[in-house]
């Protein structure tokens, strides 16, 4: 499943509407508010999607948070990177070092430190996120957790040091909002119970009585701007998800 990107207008619209104020991650280390949703974009795939989600925020007055891949030689998607930032967004790494690794922890740290600093050499970093590789047998998730942040000069990850008994995490992973799909992208504390849900379904759910603090994470591919995109990306969860299922199985 996917969703057209109007649809992720009418989300944000309706969650201001209700109240919540819209900051990307570092907000939540540096001048936590509430109730806010701190916005959180993963970006796997097709930066041009990444590229018209920030810019759909941008007019609405919104800064996000989105995170960026590099190709095994640690080459990021410099002018992407570039225009999303200058929209005023921040740019986080999106890393995968263990999987790259091979679970070999000295590899990973090199890698994620070259990374890290190829990153920097385009546009201010101070957070991170693990890619969740859902199809490898190794994980990524949670490895920045065991890094020294101030030798780094990171502020955290949020999968790892947002307070989920306080924070409600959403994640389209999967293909729609609490997927079954959904293999590596959890973390323990307060959950929506039910699903899957689409964007308006989950803005009925929300406000800020019951819910003060959200991270929303999205994946800018999911949200292609007409009915032919809509299509493609529906194509590749389908495709995603039937390998997960497989790779359960086995």
């Amino acid at each position: 499943m996917a969703f057209i990107l109007s649809k992720y207008h009418s989300l944000l619209a309706g969650l201001i509407a209700r109240g919540y104020k819209m900051a990307p991650v570092k907000a939540y280390f540096e001048e936590p508010v509430s109730p806010a949703v701190f916005l959180r974009h993963d970006v796997d795939r097709l930066l041009f999607r990444a590229v018209a989600m920030a810019r759909l925020e941008a007019e609405l007055g919104v800064s996000a948070t989105y995170y960026f891949r590099c190709n095994p030689r640690g080459v990021f998607p410099e002018e992407s990177i570039r225009e999303i930032a200058e929209l005023g967004h921040e740019i986080g790494y999106h890393y995968e070092t263990v999987v790259r690794a091979k679970g070999d922890p000295e590899k990973a740290f090199e890698l994620f430190n070259r990374d890290l600093k190829n990153l920097r050499e385009i546009a201010p970093v101070c957070t991170v996120a693990a890619h969740g590789s859902p199809l490898a047998e190794l994980s990524n998730m949670g490895y920045a957790g065991e890094l020294d942040y101030n030798q780094l000069e990171l502020l955290g990850e949020p999968s790892v040091n947002f307070d989920f008994e306080k924070v409600l995490y959403l994640t389209d992973t999967g293909g729609a909002f609490n997927s079954s799909c959904n293999v590596r992208d959890k973390v323990s504390g307060r959950k929506l119970e039910g699903g899957p849900y689409s964007p308006l379904e989950l803005l009925d759910l929300l406000n800020p009585s019951s819910e003060p603090v959200i991270l929303l994470n999205t994946h800018p591919e999911r949200w292609p701007v007409g009915q032919l995109g809509l299509f493609q990306a529906s194509l590749m969860d389908l495709a995603v998800n039937f390998a997960k299922r497989a790779l359960k199985k086995v």
